[in-house]
């Protein structure tokens, strides 16, 4: 292994990796997918919301990704906020009140599309118990080889294709998933090494319906934004030129985030890797969630305060 380094979060290495992902995933879309860019398009400022959280910044990704969106604490999430929205981050936090997991649970089950983070996993037991819960234990810092289960799973396809094995930074007390149905829950990513004892599964990211007919649920553990680069190789610690050519990115955008990187030092080919799976990875979300014609509208969400 020729080094770790881990990126802070709302540093300047991550957020100049970030910007320069965004860009990247938007021209690969261009040349290959139009398609999900006229969705994307689409997607106005309310139909996204982000809860704000303790230590996850799902906010920096979308900001990098030119995304608009609702930004609120917990506290200050309402059911206006909700109706007009068709997908919810809900960032690490164990701190949400009762009325308003009561709201998310009606929003989800009406046909919201949540994504939840690691301590937002006690929001999820709460709203939707019997799926999956946290098994006691907590991970320590760690970076682990996952492995994708499903290689036609489009919202995964990122980690794919990869000529090493991608890696998942588990920060110091990331609650393990624990798979309750095994039958309605869906693991996406899993690790290949054993977590913790007790969490045999070494579930990462796994989907499920509440309610047939409504919404969709993911649940991650540890935290998109906040992901360690994990150099494996040499070729991770090139600069992001190198990166740009392996993915055969336009000669203008290739220009450009040449120059970003050298505009921020320690920018390499790692760190801007780690950050382009990630905004793939939201960006299907999205593509999933606003390219299906039963998701939310303003104007047929029932959500109310009860």
């Amino acid at each position: 292994m020729a080094g770790t380094s881990l990126i802070s979060v709302g540093g300047p290495i991550m957020t100049a990796s970030f910007d320069i992902a965004g860009r990247i995933v938007q021209d690969q879309l261009a040349h290959s997918a139009p398609h999900k860019l006229e969705i994307l398009s689409g997607i106005t400022r309310e139909q996204v919301v982000v809860v704000k959280g303790q230590h996850d910044h799902m906010d920096q990704v979308l900001r990098s990704m030119g995304r608009k969106f609702v930004h609120v604490t917990p506290q200050k999430l309402t059911p206006d906020i909700l109706r007009s929205a068709g997908i919810a981050f809900v960032n690490c936090t164990r701190d949400f009140p009762q009325d308003k997991i009561a709201l998310l649970k009606k929003w989800v089950n009406w046909r919201g599309w949540m994504v939840s983070s690691d301590w937002a996993l006690t929001v999820v037991e709460q709203a939707f118990p019997g799926f999956i819960s946290c098994c006691g234990h907590k991970i320590d810092d760690r970076c682990a080889p996952v492995e994708v289960l499903d290689p036609n799973e489009p919202l995964t396809q990122a980690l794919l294709g990869q000529e090493v094995n991608p890696v998942w930074w588990f920060e110091g007390g990331s609650y393990p998933i624990r798979i309750d149905d095994h039958r309605a829950v869906q693991v996406l990513i899993r690790s290949t090494e054993q977590l913790v004892a007790g969490c045999e599964n070494n579930a990462v990211l796994v989907r499920f319906k509440p309610v047939p007919g409504g919404g969709v649920l993911h649940h991650m553990s540890s935290h998109l934004y906040a992901q360690r680069t994990e150099h494996r190789d040499q070729r991770h610690m090139q600069d992001v030129s190198a990166y740009t050519t392996e993915l055969g990115t336009s000669p203008e955008v290739a220009a450009w985030a040449r120059r970003a990187a050298a505009a921020q030092e320690g920018t390499s080919y790692g760190s801007v890797q780690a950050a382009t799976t990630t905004s793939q990875l939201v960006t299907e979300m999205f593509v999933q969630c606003f390219g299906d014609e039963d998701t939310l509208s303003g104007e047929d969400t029932v959500v109310d305060g009860g």
